[in-house]
């Protein structure tokens, strides 16, 4: 899959710390040490009961709890991360798992570039021709959220690819589409615009100023739409 990796750090920037992680200033920093002499098989063990705790904040609006407890989950696996997902079954699904949860919740808060960075490392653990395709999807959303129209388009099209009747995808597919054509169709205006009276030029403003009206109405129903769906699935 090809990446867009510098519309999406710079996308990040200001957002991230001194060693290019993503930060939210509100959480405290892990203390030191806090899984030392914690054994591999502990720390995975304890890592799905914080995604249970997750889910259970989750399935209650908690975003941020839920946050919380996937991240230190997060955390407890990649302490001895080689040894977990090499020598512990089911380590790399979970890592997987907690990392796209995270992206649910960061929908849910409108943490853009938090979903972006999420979903990529969770892509990373893909194996052979399997896709994360919940990670995927919310990359695309985040990217389109962020202005990045190619990176989502390319995630939201794959996504379609693999799964034909995913009507959110789709419909999500067609407003980055829509949004990129109309941005040639303005770009193009505007330069003729140079060439004859200044009335072509704000048509074309006020159609665009229609055409995103009818964007983010069509992006309401469908963060609607998704969430009923995710919580529906938590439930289940």
């Amino acid at each position: 899959m090809e990446e867009t990796q510098s519309d999406d750090a710079a996308a990040a920037e200001g957002s991230s710390s001194s060693d290019g992680s993503l930060v939210d200033p509100t959480e405290a920093p892990a203390p030191p040490g806090e899984f030392e002499g914690m054994s591999v098989e502990a720390c995975v063990a304890e890592a799905a009961e914080e995604k249970a705790r997750g889910n259970e904040h989750f399935k209650a609006k908690r975003h941020t709890e839920a946050c919380a407890c996937y991240e230190r989950g997060v955390r407890l696996v990649e302490h001895k991360k080689d040894a977990a997902i090499s020598g512990v079954d089911g380590a790399r699904e979970l890592l997987a798992s907690l990392l796209t949860n995270i992206t649910a919740c960061g929908l849910r808060m409108e943490r853009w570039s938090d979903v972006i960075q999420r979903a990529t490392d969770a892509l990373a653990l893909d194996k052979g021709e399997s896709v994360n395709l919940k990670a995927l999807f919310r990359r695309g959303i985040a990217r389109s959220r962020l202005g990045l129209d190619g990176g989502a388009k390319a995630d939201l099209h794959a996504v379609c690819r693999a799964e034909p009747r995913n009507r959110d995808a789709r419909a999500e597919l067609s407003a980055v589409s829509e949004r990129l054509a109309e941005a040639k169709l303005t770009e193009r205006n505007a330069f003729a615009s140079m060439f004859t009276s200044g009335k072509s030029l704000y048509a074309a403003e006020e159609a665009e100023a229609k055409r995103k009206a009818a964007a983010d109405a069509e992006a309401a129903a469908a963060k609607k739409a998704r969430e009923e769906e995710e919580e529906a699935a938590m439930r289940t």
